[in-house]
């Protein structure tokens, strides 16, 4: 069986004051909405930062600049998530699909908040 590879993109727009990272809401299980960062499935023979440039302009019509892959972990299903740091270029972030919910720029304090899921250390890491 094909190991699973999903690509993550966390976005952040610098500001004077802090920076922030785009987070969207899609929408769950019998009405179970999830917060997370811009993701997808990587395709045969592509990278993870060729999914990045592809899906943030496809979920929420911004530009961001790939700067690079930052970490890869493996979650409890066997899945290797690779994040991919990217700065926001130009763009209001706007749902594009109707299972997306939501789109909002969060403070690392907000991300805590709103993501239900255990969020390993090295990923908390990276919005510093």
């Amino acid at each position: 069986m094909k190991k699973k590879l999903n690509a993550a993109v966390v976005i952040v727009r610098h500001n004077r004051i802090t920076n922030k990272f785009l987070l969207l809401c899609f929408k769950g299980h019998a009405g179970h909405d999830f917060w997370c960062f811009p993701n997808d499935i990587i395709l045969p023979g592509h990278t993870a930062q060729d999914t990045a440039f592809k899906l943030v302009p496809q979920q929420v019509d911004i530009r961001c600049r790939i700067k690079k892959e930052a970490l890869t972990l493996t979650d409890e299903h066997g899945t290797e998530l690779h994040f991919v740091l990217a700065e926001h270029v130009y763009g209001s972030p706007h749902p594009l699909h109707n299972v997306i919910r939501e789109v909002r720029w969060c403070t690392k304090q907000e991300i805590k908040m709103l993501i239900d899921a255990e969020v390993p250390d090295e990923v908390w890491q990276l919005l510093e």
